[in-house]
């Protein structure tokens, strides 16, 4: 990797890219990276936005080697990563999560988790990408 992520974005290429080269599921996947990532924070394994973001990418079947299933029932945190996908797709450019978050949300809240998952996958080509429907 060259650019570097938050761990929930690394997380989210990593999945990915076992999925693709050996067909595991992506929830098992996932769980199994938090895991290795967060060995000491039960809490940080558990942290439902970037998984339910990545899982609901999945759902969509918009990351690459992964059929779209139904991975998650989080339409909020499936929603905000399709939205942020939309803007990356008509050439939007974010120099960080914060800054994607902030225009998929029009809020200064945080939602960076989310979103360094949805710039990891897409920073690597692990995005389908498709015409915008925006």
């Amino acid at each position: 990797m060259n650019k570097q992520y938050g761990k929930y974005g690394e997380a989210a290429i990593n999945v990915a890219r076992k999925c693709i080269r050996s067909g595991f599921d992506p929830i098992a996947q996932w769980k199994s990276e938090m895991e290795r990532l967060f060995p000491n924070s039960i809490e940080e394994q558990k942290k439902g936005c970037p998984r339910c973001a990545f899982l609901g990418l999945c759902k969509e079947g918009l990351v690459k080697g992964i059929s779209p299933r139904d991975y998650t029932y989080s339409e909020k945190n499936k929603n905000y990563a399709l939205k942020a996908v939309e803007l990356l797709e008509i050439g939007r450019r974010y120099s960080s999560p914060i800054e994607l978050w902030r225009a998929v949300t029009n809020s200064s809240g945080r939602g960076d988790y989310q979103m360094d998952v949805v710039l990891a996958l897409w920073e690597n080509n692990l995005i389908v990408r498709r015409e915008s429907h925006l």
